[in-house]
């Protein structure tokens, strides 16, 4: 059976991965920020922070099993993952609805149903805090996490891609 920090451990050295191929986008765009598709800059900076997050939030539970006997390390980390997803929605909300040429795209309109994601995630990580406190719920959060991350990483990739068609 497939433990959960063998998972986390996994989900971490994806997006250590998918932020070392965002490098490699950042540094084969074009110098020029005039150059770089609309949304690119602030999606490459949703991809670092997301990779960067996933990382921490994959190695939270080992720290907080060093320092407890173990019976709060999925509720604490769902907790502190949940107060995350909440504050990081806030931020990304003020920046799209900041950015009047970012809201036109279309690449940033898929992003739209991110509200939904984050909402739905910070209430699963909730209810595992207070009622379920289980692995699972936030197992399943790294991994998604990890997926969203790799797909906003395609869509950086079309931006440039179309841009140069």
């Amino acid at each position: 059976m497939v433990q959960p920090d063998d998972v986390l451990l996994t989900t971490a050295e994806v997006a250590i991965a998918v932020a070392g191929f965002s490098g490699v986008v950042a540094a084969l765009a074009p110098r020029s920020q005039r150059a770089w598709p609309v949304g690119a800059r602030q999606m490459l900076s949703t991809l670092l922070l997301s990779s960067g997050a996933i990382v921490a939030f994959s190695f939270l539970p080992l720290v907080i099993l060093v320092g407890t006997d173990g019976v709060f390390v999925w509720p604490l980390a769902s907790a502190i993952h949940a107060v995350y997803l909440f504050a990081i929605f806030a931020l990304r909300l003020r920046q799209y609805l900041a950015d009047e040429a970012a809201r036109g795209s279309r690449e940033t309109r898929l992003v739209g149903i991110a509200p939904a994601i984050f909402m739905s995630a910070a209430a699963l990580q909730t209810a595992n805090a207070v009622f379920l406190r289980a692995a699972w719920p936030y197992v399943a959060a790294m991994v998604l996490s990890t997926v969203a991350a790799f797909l906003v990483f395609a869509v950086i990739l079309h931006l440039f891609w179309s841009q140069e068609n």
